[in-house]
C-alpha cells in the first residue's frame, strides 16, 4: 500500500494458485511451519465449499486453515491486519462496509465446474 508506506510482501501474488509460494508471508502464529489461510465460521455454508478448495488446491501442505469462530471475528482478524499493515489471506465476501472501506486484493480463482467440483 503506497498511500501507507507499505512496500508489497508478495506482489506477484495473483491467485489462489500462487499462495504455496507465499506461505511464510501469512505464516500461522500457532504454527510457523505453515501459513494461515482465515475460512469463514464453521456454520456456514462457506466453510465446507472452502475446505474442499484447500485439499483441491492442495493448500493443506503449506497452509493451516482457521474457522475464525463468527463474523465478528472474521471481521476483526481482517481489519486489525490491515490497520497494522500486517498481511492477511482469508475468505470475505463482496459488497460489505469492509470491502468498501479498505482496498483488498481478490485472489482470481479459476471458474466454476460442476463436474471437477463432483469428482
Amino acid at each position: 500500500d503506497e498511500k501507507r508506506g507499505i512496500e508489497p510482501l508478495a506482489p506477484g501474488l495473483k491467485s489462489i494458485k500462487d499462495l504455496p509460494q507465499y506461505w511464510q508471508v501469512f505464516k500461522d502464529p500457532d504454527n510457523p511451519a505453515q501459513g494461515r489461510i482465515y475460512g469463514s465460521p464453521p456454520s456456514w455454508s462457506a466453510d465446507e465449499i472452502l475446505r474442499t478448495k484447500m485439499e483441491t488446491y492442495q493448500l493443506e501442505e503449506t497452509y493451516d486453515y482457521f474457522n475464525p469462530g463468527s463474523d465478528t471475528a472474521l471481521n476483526t482478524s481482517l481489519v486489525s491486519a490491515y490497520e497494522k499493515g500486517e498481511p492477511w489471506v482469508g475468505y470475505y465476501w463482496d459488497p460489505t462496509w469492509i470491502t468498501g472501506k479498505y482496498d483488498l486484493t481478490l485472489l482470481a480463482d479459476e471458474p466454476y465446474n460442476q463436474e471437477k467440483w463432483d469428482a
